[in-house]
């Protein structure tokens, strides 16, 4: 019934286009608001079908209006996603070391940063003892930057905190290395923490 009456709707706006002299398919604008409300309005009037009344036709007419917008507030249909790959282990010879391949040697590299108004070192890079305390560091830098025990100097590891002075290098480094350095800011003041 409903492939009949719609045919039979399209038929008549189609005759009553022709009526109205709209057949140009380049109109401008105004003309085909003018010729949409003619062509609704003329869908309205017409008669219906052989052997449906005017109850059925209005009711079909709702119909497919309650569905066109159900179907308009409707959720989009879910999407389906592959599941992600399982994480595959680093394989040796892909570029990356390990830590105890950057320890090789027994040594360590230490990055030297200024932090605030502390002076700057010429040598910034230092390869240090593994097994060195890190009062030992403390000492070290001291002595680079020509300061006594006497003058304030704190030292934090990655800009974040100040390591207990009996840590080993090397259980830092193990923690808190970067691309194989291990990061030590100075500073004349208690900068972080």
């Amino acid at each position: 019934e409903m492939c009949i009456r719609d045919r039979q709707s399209t038929g008549t706006q189609h005759a009553s286009m022709s009526e109205q002299g709209a057949s140009s398919t380049h109109a401008e604008s105004g003309d085909v608001a003018a010729a949409t409300t003619t062509t609704a309005t003329a869908a309205a009037e017409a008669p219906p079908a052989a052997g449906v009344s005017s109850q059925e036709t209005d009711s079909a007419a709702t119909t497919s209006t309650a569905e066109s917008a159900s179907a308009a507030t409707e959720a989009p249909p879910a999407v389906e996603r592959e599941p992600a790959p399982a994480a595959t282990p680093l394989a040796r010879g892909t570029g990356v070391k390990t830590t105890e391949e950057y320890m090789k040697g027994g040594k360590v590299i230490v990055l030297f940063k200024a932090t605030g108004n502390a002076p700057q070192l010429k040598q910034s890079k230092f390869k240090l003892q593994a097994t060195a305390r890190f009062q030992n560091v403390t000492d070290f830098l001291r002595k680079q930057l020509r300061y006594t025990q006497t003058d304030a100097l704190f030292l934090f590891i990655n800009c974040t905190f100040q390591p207990a002075p009996d840590e080993t290098i090397a259980d830092l480094f193990k923690c808190f290395h970067n691309n194989g350095k291990l990061i030590i800011n100075y500073s004349l003041v208690s900068a972080y923490g």
